[in-house]
């Protein structure tokens, strides 16, 4: 059995499977803590990265600063 049949059927797979839930969930907040900075910024609005996460946000009118 080498490593990655022991990481991923064998007894690693214990830590692998919820790493890489973790990653994911890493990965998701990451991408909606950016979405939430850009669209405070061209908004002017105060949006956090909870609300990024589980609201699509739009910008409907043109924004000029």
């Amino acid at each position: 059995m080498d490593f990655l049949d022991w990481l991923i059927l064998g007894k690693g797979s214990w830590i692998a499977y919820p790493l890489a839930v973790l990653f994911v969930i890493g990965l998701w907040m990451g991408s909606s803590a950016m979405e939430a900075k850009a669209f405070n910024r061209v908004t002017g609005k105060n949006v956090t990265m909870w609300d990024a996460m589980f609201i699509q946000l739009r910008v409907q009118d043109e924004v000029a600063k």
